[in-house]
């Protein structure tokens, strides 16, 4: 045996655990000491925190040493001496040897990043029956400490199951093969006694649509409906309508409450392909995970690896064994209805958060409606675009190949890497190599000013608008459609993707493949957005902002800081970017750009609605407003720690390389900003804030799991904590008009259609259409519905927003309206 691997010395009273990981530090081998490296003693620390010493518990590696290449059965003898003397009833295998070795080869040569969490057993043979944790190793950790808190709960599963002797799997009837009576009586007992359940969908928008969906009404009881069962249909016609007929009753039942994982891909599935309503939703998974860990992945996987005990299952999904889907199928359900039990467990801890979550769940029906409805598309003018723009760039590649004299393709790398190294000789970058990316591009044109280089940046630029207008593919009623997540990132802000739509399209080869039609809405240029237009002459699109958005929670924060300009400043009207405009020609023209601040707000106000830009660029081609458009991102960038060569290059890249300010430069303007606003107190106060979490106005609690050290934060945490609420609670705001749309009794038509429809909605913004001759009316919902006031410190806030409507989404601002 090891003198490394440690039997417990301490009586543990039937809590029997073992904790293997791969081979020893070169610490612990240089000590003698077991665990005593970084992960062997940030694991004993977590296990302290159950009440479990390093005493009490058996400490072991798979090998003495590390080794190169394969691990043969002799290699780990000591390993199996010693857990056939202790015979635990749980062991923590931390990494993917222990967990190769105990679980077996086959198994344990996929990833542990995907079986972490699960409940797997040893074989039984070469050792002692028993229940295995597989988790990350250290190295997974380090490279990123939010994974900490996977490490937290393998290890508390873990501590648990060792005081239990055996498997504890829950056991689930799932029947996946039922008979038409079982199927019918199962709805209908759900629908009688309006039973709370959770369902899965499989299949796709294609040909064949669902293909199988169960429904449990707990998380051992489950049915699986079949429809299309190994290549053809699992019921006869008669069957099959009378499945479909009982479901759809079930589905559209608002008072038989439902519980999904992803609440937005089964509605639109439902209704897109099977023209089946659902109603009722009151659970979504996936937006509860969110809510109790923002920074982590929450799809189901997680969530299963998280709340329950059972193994990884997620890759029987592309199983050719039709036993083996129908199973996952079940397993979908049922682990989404246990997730949610010990989630709602978790979040009624959170009553903000709880709260905040159930406003994500009331506007889930608003969101399916922007999904299914979609908006126009005019394909004409995208055509019309399209070869404007491909003739543009077509005559740029003509005047690069007469000038070069040879093929030049703006697309090859090859082709760049010598125009830029060996046609112009620059020298390529100490980081990057010979790079070619978009940012060295224009770099390298600040730098020398090159007149065929801008050619190539411009022809470069338009072809990629021409592969952006190729992408954006309709639907057969010529409407553009868009998949949302509500939760898309990490500070709850919207994102967008292709939309669930499919259609029909051939390989060069003649094989049928199903395409996601849409695009992601967030970025459409502004070029484009004359494609998008109201359904008839007879509506206007509109589209409504909010004004200064993120600074608001910036300012309000300051102002409970005790630095109050900022907010002042906003609520008398004036923007900040302006006045720091007014500090820069201040301190350009030798004078104190201080005196800005001993002005009066009523002069500052003034001066501010008083600045006038030029329409022409200058000698550099910089627009008219070029520094107003800096003094913007500077206060962005402020806001959210960014530093000034990162500023500096922002810019650049923002301005497609006409705006090229020094990294000085951009210091200076930094500086300029905290001299009136003195942002860099929010900073720092903050830091004093991680190790608690932080709550934002809005209801969402984050905590840092990855905050290693709380006195001395890495950056990286430092910005996301920056960025956290202003970004949430604008998103919340934004959410809150689009809720007061959708739930307004005024909206409805006395066939409950809406007279303003939503059609897009994007960060800050909320577009759709009206009838005209409804404008003043419209106007004055919106403005209802945009007046959301919240609570930061102790301060209300009602974030004013900015509107206007036209003839299509580029022109949504030629009748504006306001706040």
């Amino acid at each position: 045996m090891s003198n490394l691997n440690r039997l417990p010395t301490v009586p543990t009273y039937g809590r029997k655990l073992a904790i293997v990981l791969p081979y020893p530090s070169k610490e612990e081998e240089y000590t003698g000491t077991p665990f005593t490296g970084t992960t062997g003693s940030t694991i004993l620390r977590i296990l302290a925190g159950h009440g479990l010493s390093e005493q009490q518990v058996l400490l072991a590696y798979v090998l003495p040493k590390e080794k190169s290449g394969a691990v043969l059965r002799e290699d780990y003898s000591d390993l199996v001496e010693v857990i056939n003397a202790y015979r635990p009833n749980a062991i923590l295998a931390v990494g993917t040897l222990p967990f190769q070795t105990f679980c077996g080869w086959e198994v344990g040569l996929k990833e542990v990043e995907n079986y972490r969490g699960g409940q797997m057993r040893t074989d039984g043979q070469t050792f002692p029956a028993c229940k295995v944790y597989p988790t990350l190793d250290g190295a997974t950790v380090w490279a990123d400490y939010t994974n900490i808190l996977f490490w937290r709960v393998d290890i508390g599963k873990a501590y648990r199951a060792a005081a239990i002797e055996g498997v504890t799997l829950p056991v689930r009837s799932i029947n996946t093969r039922p008979c038409l009576t079982h199927v019918l009586t199962y709805l209908d007992e759900i629908v009688s006694r309006q039973l709370p359940a959770s369902f899965d969908v499989e299949g796709y928008n294609d040909n064949v649509g669902v293909t199988m969906l169960s429904i449990a009404k707990s998380p051992v009881d489950c049915i699986v409906i079949p429809f299309w069962f190994e290549g053809k249909h699992y019921w006869s016609e008669d069957e099959e309508l009378m499945v479909w007929q009982a479901l759809a009753r079930w589905l559209a039942n608002p008072r038989c409450h439902k519980k999904v994982t992803n609440a937005m891909y089964e509605t639109f599935i439902m209704l897109w392909k099977h023209k089946c309503i659902i109603a009722g939703i009151t659970e979504d998974t996936m937006l509860k995970q969110w809510e109790l860990f923002p920074d982590h992945k929450k799809g189901l996987a997680t969530q299963v690896s998280l709340w329950t005990e059972e193994p990884y299952y997620k890759d029987e999904r592309t199983s050719d064994n039709t036993s083996t889907k129908l199973l996952y199928n079940g397993k979908d359900s049922c682990c989404t209805e246990e997730c949610e039990r010990m989630q709602e467990v978790a979040i009624q801890k959170l009553p903000r958060s709880n709260q905040h979550y159930q406003f994500n769940v009331s506007i889930l029906p608003a969101y399916s409606y922007l999904q299914l409805r979609g908006c126009k598309f005019n394909l004409e003018k995208a055509a019309q675009l399209r070869t404007d723009t491909q003739n543009k760039c077509n005559e740029l590649m003509f005047r690069i190949e007469q000038t070069l004299g040879r093929e030049f393709n703006v697309k090859s790398v090859p082709d760049k890497q010598w125009l830029l190294y060996e046609h112009f000789g620059y020298k390529p970058s100490t980081r990057y190599g010979r790079t070619t990316a978009e940012e060295f591009l224009l770099r390298f044109y600040a730098k020398h000013r090159e007149p065929l280089l801008k050619v190539v940046i411009e022809a470069i630029s338009l072809r990629t608008r021409v592969s952006d207008i190729n992408k954006l593919t309709t639907d057969a009623d010529s409407r553009i459609r868009s998949g949302y997540n509500i939760v898309g990132t990490n500070t709850g802000r919207l994102s967008s993707s292709e939309s669930n739509a499919m259609v029909p399209t051939f390989s060069k080869t003649g094989i049928l493949k199903w395409e996601n039609t849409g695009t992601n809405l967030q970025n459409v240029t502004k070029e484009l957005r004359v494609c998008f237009e109201p359904d008839s002459v007879n509506h206007s699109f509109f589209q409504c902002d909010l004004s200064g958005a993120d600074g608001w929670t910036v300012a309000a924060d300051l102002a409970a800081l005790g630095h109050s300009t900022m907010l002042d400043d906003y609520l008398f009207g004036i923007k900040p970017a302006k006045v720091l405009l007014l500090m820069l020609w201040e301190h350009n023209a030798g004078r104190p750009p201080a005196g800005i601040n001993n002005l009066t707000r009523a002069e500052l106000l003034r001066l501010t609605k008083a600045i006038k830009f030029p329409d022409e660029r200058d000698a550099q081609g910089r627009p008219g407003d070029w520094e107003y458009l800096c003094m913007k991102r500077v206060q962005h960038g402020t806001n959210y720690g960014m530093q000034p060569e990162l500023l500096s290059a922002t810019i650049f890249k923002d301005s497609e390389g006409t705006i090229d300010l020094t990294i000085g430069q951009a210091a200076l303007y930094q500086s300029l900003y905290r001299m009136r606003y003195n942002v860099d107190a929010r900073a720092q106060w903050l830091v004093t804030q991680l190790p608690q979490g932080l709550q934002t106005a809005c209801g969402i609690y984050k905590k840092f799991y990855g905050l290693r050290n709380p006195r001395d934060p890495e950056p990286g945490i430092v910005r996301a904590a920056l960025s956290f609420e202003p970004q949430a609670n604008t998103t919340y705001v934004t959410n809150k008009a689009l809720q007061n749309l959708w739930f307004d009794p005024k909206n409805r038509t006395s066939r409950g259609t809406l007279h303003i429809e939503p059609l897009i909605q994007i960060h800050d913004a909320l577009a759709g259409q009206f009838r005209t001759a409804y404008s003043d009316f419209a106007i004055e919902r919106l403005r209802t519905w945009f007046h959301n006031p919240i609570t930061i410190h102790g301060i209300e806030i009602n974030i004013p927003f900015e509107g206007g409507f036209g003839t299509d989404w580029v022109n949504s601002k030629t009748v504006e309206f306001k706040t």
